[in-house]
């Protein structure tokens, strides 16, 4: 399985979610550090995995150091929130919305 993820840009993926299976997830790197607009990002379907870690991380994302992320349904409400409150968004705004979603588990709410 390794041998047949591909990585993407992250500013990629969310510039084109309109695009993503819902039924994908997102994979990141394990260190959140490493986030941002230019890391490499693996979108890969779940049930493709057979191994999974005590953290309930597939064992083959581990192995190269990603980690799951959200599922790409989730991603894709995320931009649909943001472009319904601001249709002129960029993708730094894009991905602040991506990272609000992650820690607080709701959508950020724009200034008026």
């Amino acid at each position: 399985m390794v041998n047949r993820m591909k990585k993407i840009k992250f500013s990629d993926v969310l510039s084109d979610t309109a695009n993503l299976d819902w039924e994908d997830a997102l994979y990141l790197p394990k260190s959140k550090k490493e986030w941002g607009l230019n890391c490499e990002a693996i979108i890969e379907n779940p049930d493709n995995f057979e191994d999974y870690d005590v953290d309930d991380n597939p064992v083959d994302m581990s192995k190269i150091n990603y980690r799951f992320v959200l599922l790409c349904d989730d991603l894709s409400s995320i931009i649909k929130d943001l472009r319904e409150q601001n249709a002129s968004y960029d993708l730094d705004m894009a991905y602040k919305a991506f990272i609000f979603y992650f820690e607080n588990d709701s959508f950020i709410k724009l200034n008026a």
